[in-house]
């Protein structure tokens, strides 16, 4: 510590208007902190992270076919050697099913946020850029068909046509 930060006493004013102890955490460390629901969002990511993780490694975790069966080996149970989840009524290994199950899965979701995210970007160009009629009904029609979602059916229905 310098002469000049020792001068001030235990804690000191970086620039930025933090302070700083000598010993605690550091100013990105208390930023960085979870509170309230940001443990359980990052939380939420890693276990996504680990569903993705193991359904790209799927070919590679288990040695088996999803979709080959083997009647001798059918109804095994949990724990099995060589059948960590056991095997369905057709002998299939229910580890490797799940696993290119989550494969599926994973493109699914991740193809409809690509196209929802897609649409919901043209469309919010298109409104925000054109300064004409067009935009003016195009907000009606998004405000109106929000609206319908609701319970309130009559009141919808005359905020929509201009009569509320």
């Amino acid at each position: 510590m310098s002469e000049r930060e020792a001068s001030r006493g235990a804690g000191y004013t970086m620039p930025g208007g933090a302070t700083a102890e000598p010993g605690g955490p550091s100013v990105g460390r208390r930023r960085f902190r979870l509170r309230g629901g940001a443990v359980w969002g990052v939380a939420a990511g890693l276990f996504l992270l680990l569903e993705a993780l193991l359904a790209i490694g799927a070919p590679l975790l288990t040695g088996t076919n999803p979709l080959t069966g083997n009647l001798e080996h059918r109804l095994l149970a949990p724990g099995t050697a060589g059948y960590l989840l056991g095997t369905d009524q057709l002998g299939r290994d229910v580890l490797a099913r799940m696993l290119y199950g989550a494969r599926i899965s994973l493109v699914v979701g991740v193809v409809a946020v690509a196209v929802a995210g897609t649409v919901g970007v043209v469309v919010g160009l298109l409104i925000g850029y054109r300064r004409d009629g067009w935009t003016g009904s195009s907000r009606n029609w998004w405000t109106c068909s929000s609206a319908f979602r609701s319970w309130r059916w009559p009141s919808a229905s005359r905020r929509c046509w201009g009569r509320a």
